[in-house]
């Protein structure tokens, strides 16, 4: 189950690379399949129940515990050991906070994006996505959450993104161009599958998106 290196474990079961979790499972795929399930209940909640916040570090951090709560003690909780993947290695644990304060009080900067066309709206978006995704605050369920504030915060602007359109391998590139400081890839995946919200329905389809993205 564990994508991410680690010099030290104590998110683990000693032994093993199984994550602690309220529910004692010890077997990883059983894991995923509770963990995934609890996300899509916990995102169908956010849906219909929006987290109210400012879009800062700690409006981030009550959406990753509405999440995983259920299944992690530490959801909600910035991450205390150092991740890495593919050979990127993401913030530092003790950066995470320095890191990502400054940036996500632009978007209240920005009126939470609010009145943007939908390119101008793709670009700031992918701007925050991206340096989200390079601190990877939490653990587990990174990717998750961010598509989860995004969500919320395209939503209220009168937008909404479909994550099930994009392509899988391009999701992944543009997630690995931006950690390399290029947006260009996931503004125009932004852009291409974002259309605006008709508030008068909320999409099925979005609600039961399984974790086929990277986390």
């Amino acid at each position: 189950m564990n994508r991410y290196s680690s010099g030290v474990h104590p998110y683990f079961y000693p032994g093993t690379e199984v994550l602690k979790n309220k529910f004692d499972i010890r077997d990883p795929n059983k894991l995923a399949e509770i963990e995934n399930a609890e996300y899509l209940i916990g995102n169908m909640n956010l849906r219909f129940n929006p987290i109210q916040g400012e879009y800062d570090i700690e409006h981030l951090c009550k959406i990753h515990k509405a999440l995983f709560g259920k299944v992690y003690d530490w959801a909600g909780e910035l991450r205390t050991t150092v991740i890495s993947k593919n050979g990127s290695v993401f913030a530092y644990p003790d950066k995470i906070r320095n890191f990502l304060e400054p940036i996500l009080k632009g978007i209240n900067k920005e009126n939470q994006l609010k009145g943007l066309s939908k390119e101008a709206f793709s670009e700031r978006a992918a701007y925050y996505f991206a340096e989200i995704n390079a601190a990877h605050p939490f653990r587990e369920g990174n990717g998750r959450a961010m598509r989860s504030f995004i969500d919320q915060l395209s939503n209220q602007t009168g937008y909404q993104i479909d994550w099930d359109s994009m392509s899988k391998e391009e999701y992944i590139q543009a997630s690995i161009n931006s950690f390399n400081g290029d947006n260009k890839l996931l503004k125009t995946l932004f852009e291409e599958n974002i259309y605006l919200l008709d508030k008068t329905q909320t999409s099925v389809k979005e609600i039961e998106q399984d974790d086929d993205f990277e986390r």
